[in-house]
């Protein structure tokens, strides 16, 4: 069973349920943020003629390549100084779930939060052909080549030979394709659609390749004769050069100072205020950092221009003065706070504003005691077996709601509130991405308080032939979770509800089995037997690389959401068999209950429909009540 294709294809049936988890999200601006003229206009979301990869491959190597890289891969020799990670949009895990309106979307308006600009320089047509460039990264030649040859034998006889449509839908429809992923043409090859029948019988790379295909129908190959795009000059300076500690949390500490502002002072003024959200004391006087950015008329990578620090009077205030307001620049301020860096929210300076107001810049107390996070969801995922050695994946999802922010010390190979069972090798982490953002600290990272969940993903390999007993400590209360299982193994456990199999799309199932809260010092005891089905004989396990951990990661916190909507689901059933207009159940007497409420309360808040104070309180009030009882 191929994991990231579940994941996948996870995503896929969200995004046709009506989910809000998509690439859409990526156009939110940070809070605070404001364009700086309006916002640039989208246009049709589909091209007026076929757009061109050989003229898009020129405008990637002069816009994109700087940070997205050669290859696509997010490591362009701009990437290493930017504070945020530089998506891997070569990749078909990341590009496959994408539409092409949702990129030209995105390239038409920026992500700033992300230090990307919109690309407004380039016409509609220059956007649609850099796009077809990026789509041909992620599929190989030889890739193509297979998905031609597909399309000539099960395609074109009802679609055309160049997909304009003989005796079925034209696939050179630029309207319609620029509505579908890669992943919906996969599920519909493989389940058929409409009077098309299923070819469900064709290989998952076969069906790939044929989606693959499928979207180069929708471009114009040809060789371009020149580039339409105009050439700019090298860009000297990325965000932060590689030289200096990022101005956003990397791990390294607090960037080093410098009070030689790039531009002339012109008399504007930023200010702000320190906020001691755990109710402390602020400190009598720290160093606030202003470093502020602009992308300029190139769409070039933002630049550092400003780099200033100052003192902050008694009440926590702080003012920048002379400052150099430019219509579009962004301005971030850092303060460090036992060893770890908060930062404001980003806010953009208008034409002729004199005033910057940057709001306030929360911080907070310290602990080291984990007891004080919530364990909210534990997923064990065994995903296939190789050389004798099955690959385990463990998603943990879990928030911090109190007042202090928990620093978690660790070597990168134990922390300290996840237990892996004994005799596990190769054990790595990564940040699951599911919305909280941790800081760094001295030793390790922290965790602010947040009503934003957190998630780590954690990688082991377990030896095993066809049987093992498994027994996973739990250092934090647990209020749910579940063990999945690929078509070939089976577990057994008291503690384990009866397996369902759930259909991720394509045929495709794993066996789901769900667990009940499991208190702080407890354990979940089950055996596992059986293998794989798709076991390959490979002679090594595990992630090779760094890249390879952090594609798994990407899979898996996709996984981690379809299977945390699978549970919702299951419980929105429960409640309408016996619910009060609130969404709660009538007794809140029994840990399903109490954890049904838990869950509808955790999506009213997402969809805005509880205040943040209520919510915490009432959250705070179901965690100690299923505490008592479990």
């Amino acid at each position: 069973m191929k994991l990231r294709l579940l994941a996948l294809l996870i995503l896929a049936a969200l995004t046709l349920a009506g989910c809000n988890f998509s690439l859409a999200e990526d156009l939110t601006p940070p809070p605070g943020y404001v364009h700086p003229t309006a916002a640039p206009t989208t246009g049709p979301l589909y091209p007026a003629q076929a757009p061109n990869p050989a003229r898009g491959a020129s405008i990637y190597a002069e816009k994109c390549l700087g940070c997205h890289g050669e290859a696509g891969l997010g490591n362009g020799p701009q990437a290493v100084g930017l504070p945020v990670p530089v998506s891997a949009i070569g990749l078909g895990d990341i590009s496959r779930q994408s539409t092409p309106a949702e990129w030209f979307t995105l390239l038409t308006l920026g992500r700033m939060d992300r230090y990307m600009p919109p690309f407004t320089s380039l016409t509609e047509q220059q956007r649609w052909d850099v796009l077809a460039y990026v789509y041909t990264l992620s599929a190989s030649p030889d890739e193509a080549a297979r998905g031609a040859e597909l399309y000539a034998l099960h395609c074109a006889e009802c679609h055309g030979t160049d997909g304009t449509g003989g005796s079925s839908i034209a696939i050179v429809d630029q309207q319609r394709m620029a509505q579908f992923t890669a992943i919906g043409l996969y599920q519909a090859i493989s389940n058929g659609k409409g009077d098309m029948p299923a070819f469900d019988r064709l290989g998952e790379s076969d069906t790939w390749a044929l989606a693959a295909h499928l979207r180069n129908l929708t471009f114009d190959l040809a060789a371009a004769a020149e580039p339409t795009a105009t050439p700019l000059p090298p860009v000297e300076s990325p965000i932060a050069s590689p030289a200096e500690p990022s101005p956003l949390p990397q791990g390294e500490g607090t960037p080093v100072v410098d009070t030689s502002p790039t531009p002339q002072a012109s008399g504007g003024t930023v200010t702000g205020r320190l906020v001691n959200a755990s109710g402390g004391s602020l400190p009598p006087s720290a160093s606030v950092t202003l470093y502020g950015y602009e992308h300029g008329s190139d769409e070039s990578s933002p630049t550092e221009i400003l780099d200033l620090t100052v003192e902050t009077a008694a009440d926590g205030s702080f003012q920048f003065d002379e400052v150099e307001l430019g219509e579009g620049r962004f301005f971030v301020a850092e303060f460090a706070y036992d060893g770890i860096p908060y930062q404001s929210g980003v806010t953009v300076s208008e034409a002729g504003s004199s005033l910057l107001e940057l709001g306030d810049l929360v911080f907070y107390e310290t602990t080291t005691d984990t007891s004080a996070l919530s364990m909210d969801q534990v997923h064990i995922i065994y995903s296939g077996l190789t050389a004798g050695l099955l690959e385990v994946y463990e998603i943990y999802i879990f928030s911090n709601t109190g007042e202090r922010a928990v620093v978690v010390d660790t070597d990168g190979a134990f922390i300290p509130f996840i237990v892996v069972p004994e005799g596990a090798g190769q054990v790595s982490y990564e940040d699951a991405q599911v919305g909280g953002s941790f800081l760094p600290s001295e030793n390790g990272f922290a965790i602010p308080p947040s009503a934003e969940q957190y998630g780590i993903q954690a990688y082991y390999t377990l030896p095993y032939e066809r049987k093992l007993q498994i027994s996973r400590a739990m250092a934090l209360d647990v209020l749910t979770g579940s063990v999945l299982l690929p078509p070939g193994m089976k577990v057994s456990g008291d503690q384990l509800g009866a397996g369902e199999a759930v259909d991720m799309g394509s045929g495709q199932t794993f066996q789901v089995y769900e667990f009940a809260p499991i208190p702080a010092g407890g354990a979940l005891d089950f055996t596992l037997s059986g293998q794989p089905d798709d076991a390959p004989a490979a002679t090594a396990a595990g992630p090779q690389n760094t890249l390879v951990i952090g594609l798994a990661g990407f899979g898996l916190l996709l996984l981690a959401v379809g299977v945390a909507l699978y549970l919702r689901d299951r419980a929105r059933s429960r409640l309408d068999d016996g619910g009060d207009e609130d969404g709660e159940p009538d007794s809140l007497n029994d840990p399903d209950s109490i954890l049904d409420a838990i869950i509808t309360l955790d999506e009213q808040h997402k969809n805005g429909a509880i205040a943040e104070d209520a919510y915490r309180n009432r959250r705070a009030e179901l965690k100690g009540r299923l505490k008592d009882l479990v």
